[in-house]
Order: structure tokens, then sequence, then C-alpha cells
């Protein structure tokens, strides 16, 4: 059960992140739980609770082998959510996994993240893909080390990481920052035979409001400034309640800050047009077109430099496709990945 037999009830967005649901699924969850009497929706508070008979089934669940989520789920057939962790360059480092399949997709976040900016999509890849999200080094719950957060150390890390997990074939998605660091990675490490980048970071000659808005946001983290950040990024000007709370957290940690900044930092000393240019396997580029954060005019320069490269383009969509929309994102890259997209060496 997502929810417990306490009482403190639960938002919809609460029960979509307890259950690494989209949005889709859980307007099925919810509607299979309420038909079945298991839940109730407060009007008043706006709140799920458990029900009496909800309640008894919870208590059925050693008896049933802790299945009790297969059990009462409609959608079992979503591949559990793991967290994991390994060490890379003597460093505990997070990651979340799901799926089971041999074909592999590793997802990078940006600047000031972690593993949870995947949430929403996760779910909607593990269906045929495994799914693996870290928190970079430097960022979420991993080890935040006391060093130069460079693009060239942020790749290195990548490929350190993907070897320490014994994967020896995958396909790399990176937003933002990520989608830079991936990038790097894609023009040497042997191991990626498929990239995605959304909004990547490194064509950028000058900040944008957006940026400043989250740097800031970062500095100081509080529900206010971070929501501001995020607002921003969005054309809609919403954001989920989860995705502030959850970035005021991790940049409250002990040197997150200075990850942040140093990395920061890096991207502005970068340069990408190299990285580009060594890049040969198939690649996807994903932009909004309304991204206020690394405007889409920088798309010319990854399409101008990378062979064999695809471009889409979202209407009414900001810096976070994946956040904002991430049925159409999820169902663009599987699309993507089973296109025959000729390999040029």
């Amino acid at each position: 059960m997502i929810l417990d037999s306490a009482g403190s009830g639960a938002t919809k967005t609460e029960i979509m992140y307890k259950a690494y649901l989209s949005h889709a699924q859980l307007k099925e969850y919810l509607s299979y739980m309420e038909q079945k009497e298991l839940i109730k929706y407060e009007e008043g508070t706006q709140l799920y609770r458990i029900t009496k008979q909800g309640s008894k089934l919870i208590q059925l669940r050693d008896e049933i082998d802790k299945g009790h989520d297969k059990v009462l789920s409609p959608i079992s057939h979503v591949p559990k959510l793991q967290t994991k962790f390994v060490e890379v360059w003597g460093h505990k480092i997070r990651y979340l996994e799901q799926g089971s399949s041999d074909k592999i997709i590793i997802l990078v976040h940006g600047l000031g993240g972690s593993a949870e900016r995947w949430f929403k999509v996760m779910p909607l890849l593990s269906y045929k893909y495994r799914v693996i999200a870290p928190d970079m080094i430097g960022f979420g719950h991993s080890d935040k080390d006391s060093a130069d957060y460079s693009i060239e150390f942020f790749a290195k890390f990548l490929s350190s990481f993907i070897d320490s997990i014994g994967i020896n074939k995958a396909v790399l998605i990176g937003t933002s920052l990520g989608g830079q660091i991936a990038a790097r990675c894609a023009g040497s490490d042997k191991a990626i035979e498929q990239l995605v980048l959304v909004a990547p970071s490194g064509a950028m000659k000058h900040s944008t409001p957006t940026l400043e808005a989250y740097i800031m946001a970062a500095l100081y983290p509080n529900q206010s400034n971070a929501r501001t950040a995020f607002e921003m990024m969005s054309p809609s000007g919403t954001i989920d309640e989860f995705t502030v709370t959850d970035f005021v957290k991790m940049m409250a940690a002990p040197n997150a800050k200075l990850a942040f900044l140093s990395s920061v930092l890096s991207v502005k000393n970068s340069q990408i047009h190299e990285d580009l240019h060594k890049i040969k396997i198939p690649t996807l580029l994903v932009w909004g077109k309304e991204d206020k954060m690394i405007p889409i005019e920088y798309a010319q320069e990854f399409l101008g430099s990378i062979r064999n490269c695809k471009f889409l383009e979202l209407k009414g969509v900001g810096h976070l496709p994946h956040l904002e929309h991430p049925e159409i994102f999820a169902k663009s890259v599987v699309e993507f990945l089973d296109s025959k997209l000729v390999v040029a060496r």
C-alpha cells in the first residue's frame, strides 16, 4: 500500500511520487483504490486516507510475503524502483534503478539536481529498459568531495560509475549540465551506444535571469527562492512541490553549495565545440521552445557539430521537459531509441 494506517493522509502528488507513477497511471491507481473502498478522498483536507478495509489488508502484509503492493495495485506490472549504492573513487555514490531489461538507460541530472529529477519518466521507461539514475558526485545523496567539479572531472566520474556497476553497453540521457557531461562522455566512452541531450549547457555565451534565479536559490535554499526559480523555468509558471522541497533539502546538505558553485564556474569556462565533433553515435537533441534557462537558439551549435543528430523541438515546454511533460518526453525517447538511425564512424 502507498498509504499507511496512521491516518495522516497524502496528496495526489505525494502518492504519485511514493508509488513512482506517471500522471496517467495515478488516475488509474486512485480510481481503482476508491472503487475497492481501500482509500477515501476528503474534500476538506484534499487528502486521501486509508479506510478500515485498507487497514485490514495492510495488517496482512507479512502473511502475503510482503507482496501487498502487488496485490492491491492495479499497475503491479510497473517494475519496483530500488535505491542502491556503489563505491567510485573511494566515494559512496547513490543511484536509483528500475527495470530488469538487458537494454540499459543511464540518466544524468543537471546542476543542483539529483536522481529524483527523473522520477516521472523512470516508470515510463522501465517497461522496456533497465533505467539507472545516479546522484552525480557532489550532488544528491552522493559524497561531496572538495574537488574541482569540472566537465572533465564529471565525465571521468560518469565513466567510472558505469564501469563500477558492470555496464558495458548503455544509452546515455543527460539534461542541462548533465547533457554537457553526457556529450563529453559519449565522445570517448565506447560503452555509450546512443545519446539523448536535453537542453544541454556548454554553448550559452551569456547568463539568463532564470539561471541567475536558480543560482540564488542554491546559495540561499528556501521554499520561496526555489519555487521562484523553478516557476521561471516552466512556461506554465507552475512546478510540483516535491521538486521544490527536494532541491531545498539537497542544497542544504554539507558541501552542496561548494560543488554547485564549482560546477557553475566550470561551465562558464568550458568549451563544448570539440566534444561535439567527437560524437559519432546516434543522438537526439531535445529542447523546449520556451526554455528561459538555456534558450533554444543555442541548439544550432549542437546540430551543426554532431553527426547523426535528430532534433526535437517541444512547443509550450520550458527547461525541464522530463518534469513538465514526462509522457511526451518518454514516448519521444523510446521512438528515437527504436529508430534505425545509421551510425557514421
